[in-house]
């Protein structure tokens, strides 16, 4: 999106770190808009472990641009593919952060994309410990009063956009729910979570599938994540915590969590595991063969029409004991594979919220069948959840049906049902019945699939089932024609219009001329590229 320059103050010798947006994306008002956004909420900050705001204004040219501190060091990311991080320093990294976050928190603003590679570690010249610098506020969301004070409108988002990274995005994010200081929480639970065990909590090569996970999947234990590595009960309290998938159940503030971690701190420091005012047991270890007894029948997503409200932090005990029941039976159950509620920033709010599951369950554990009458129970909700038009409910228990009766797989109703929701007019359902249509039917449902990549009217659920035929190599069953046609209809930016002009002119289907020919009169700003490619399909003389 822009680069990042070293500059030098020529009046006083300042050292600083010039931000500033490339040409073509600095046209664009919206992110032009979130650079001077970043410049504004930085304004506002003052904190040892924040980068500090030097300048902000505009090139001659009229691009904006903002000037912070050079934040000499190494970014998280790179210390930690450097190799294992110490337990203890790792909290002492993910204490600064949290230090950060609960300054620009105290300022009603909150930075909604923390990931190690937004944080700068280097040697503090004073202690010779780490020093954490936490940078780029350009996706912070100001809420209510700051901007009101800064007299910003709140800017506008669009279709399937999402702030923050997949890997350490909150499950609030996700769905589109109301965000507060609580979800810079999860992400920092994320990050400490990989700190400790080397990998993230959740991880998928499809970005789709990965943020089904951080929506609504078990949380993982870092014995689960790392079975190479050995962790303290506390630790795993910390970071179970802090990755609450309810707000609600969640750290109710950096400062709360960083308390809690301060006592993680301490009793790591003593060596005595047993500090705590309940004897924990060792994290169990995850099991492949699952038997699954009436109590793991219950759904994992508790229904409740109750708005969300902040607790207080939890005191050790009762951190303790809820750990302890979570973990008390001998088996591993499988509660919740159950993946819904996607990749989506969308203005509905879910009656449904994702509640955390009632029990952690492994990752290999996660297909094993829990028994007929579990999934027959989880069938007779989705039709339920289907005949009021609760959709996104419905595909929930589908795909927890699936996960849990492999059976289910070739059921024609079940089928039938996910072809009705990926084909109706509730794009995020489609979305997610899509999905399962391709992997988790059998065989695939690639002719419905290729239908909605075909024409769709909705752009969002027609560009998924799109890239699902590309990964899953049926494109040759698409109607390329008619895919594009509608893309060039719904494009938002000139750009977009020049991008699928161009495909349109590569397929050389003389049927293209007719949209090419509307663009053309309605969009002057692709009047070259439309001309060429109607001379290109015309008829040759």
């Amino acid at each position: 999106m822009g680069f990042v320059y070293d500059v030098e103050d020529v009046e006083n010798g300042q050292l600083g770190a010039l931000k500033v947006l490339l040409p073509e994306v600095a046209r664009n008002p919206e992110i032009a808009a979130r650079l001077a956004r970043e410049g504004k909420a930085m304004s506002l900050l003052s904190h040892r472990n924040i980068v500090a705001l030097l300048d902000t204004g505009t090139l001659p040219d009229g691009t904006p641009f903002i000037i912070t501190e050079l934040a000499a060091g190494t970014s998280l990311r790179a210390v930690m593919d450097a190799g294992p991080i110490e337990q203890a320093r790792a909290l002492r990294i993910v204490r600064q952060m949290l230090d950060a976050l609960e300054h620009a928190h105290a300022h009603g603003i909150i930075h909604r994309d923390i990931k190690p590679d937004n944080v700068i570690v280097r040697v503090d010249e004073i202690t010779g410990e780490d020093l954490v610098k936490v940078l780029d506020f350009g996706v912070a969301k100001l809420v209510d009063d700051t901007r009101k004070l800064l007299g910003e409108a709140k800017l506008t988002q669009v279709g399937f956009e999402l702030f923050g990274s997949p890997h350490y995005v909150a499950p609030e994010v996700v769905v589109g729910n109301p965000v507060d200081a609580r979800a810079d929480v999860y992400s920092a639970g994320a990050v400490l979570f990989e700190l400790l065990a080397g990998v993230p909590p959740f991880d998928d090569a499809d970005p789709v599938a990965l943020l089904r996970q951080q929506a609504v999947a078990a949380i993982p234990t870092l014995a689960q994540r790392a079975p190479d590595r050995v962790f303290a009960p506390d630790l795993e309290l910390l970071v179970a915590d802090a990755l609450a998938k309810d707000p609600a159940q969640r750290f109710a503030s950096a400062s709360a969590m960083t308390a809690a971690l301060d006592a993680t701190a301490r009793s790591l420091q003593t060596g005595d595991p047993n500090a705590t005012e309940v004897v924990l047991p060792p994290t169990p270890e995850p099991r492949t063969n699952t038997t699954v007894d009436s109590a793991a029948a219950e759904p994992a997503i508790v229904r409740s029409h109750t708005p969300i409200t902040p607790r207080a932090p939890s005191s050790t005990s009762q951190r303790a004991l809820r750990w302890l029941r979570e973990h008390k039976r001998g088996s591993i159950l499988v509660a919740s594979g159950a993946a819904v509620l996607l990749v989506v920033l969308v203005s509905r709010h879910s009656s449904h919220p994702p509640q955390p599951p009632a029990r952690s369950p492994s990752e290999s554990a996660a297909k094993t069948a829990a028994g007929p009458a579990d999934a027959s129970s989880l069938i007779a909700r989705a039709d339920a959840d289907q005949a009021r038009s609760s959709l996104l409910d419905a595909v929930s228990e589908y795909e927890r049906a699936l996960l849990t009766d492999q059976a289910l797989a070739t059921d024609a109703r079940v089928r039938a049902n996910l072809t009705k929701i990926a084909t109706g007019k509730d794009a995020v359902a489609a979305v997610v019945a899509l999905d399962l249509l391709a992997r988790s039917v059998s065989p695939p449902a690639r002719d419905v699939i290729a239908a909605q990549a075909s024409k769709n009217p909705n752009r969002e659920v027609r560009q998924r089932a799109f890239a699902i035929a590309v990964r899953d190599r049926f494109l040759d069953t698409v109607s390329l024609l008619d895919s594009y046609v509608l893309d060039l209809q719904q494009a938002k930016t000139c750009d977009e219009r020049r991008a699928i002009i161009g495909k349109l002119r590569e397929l050389g289907d003389r049927r293209a001329s007719a949209a090419l020919g509307r663009a053309k009169a309605q969009f002057p700003c692709i009047d070259r590229e439309a001309t060429d490619a109607l001379a290109a399909l015309a008829p040759k003389q």
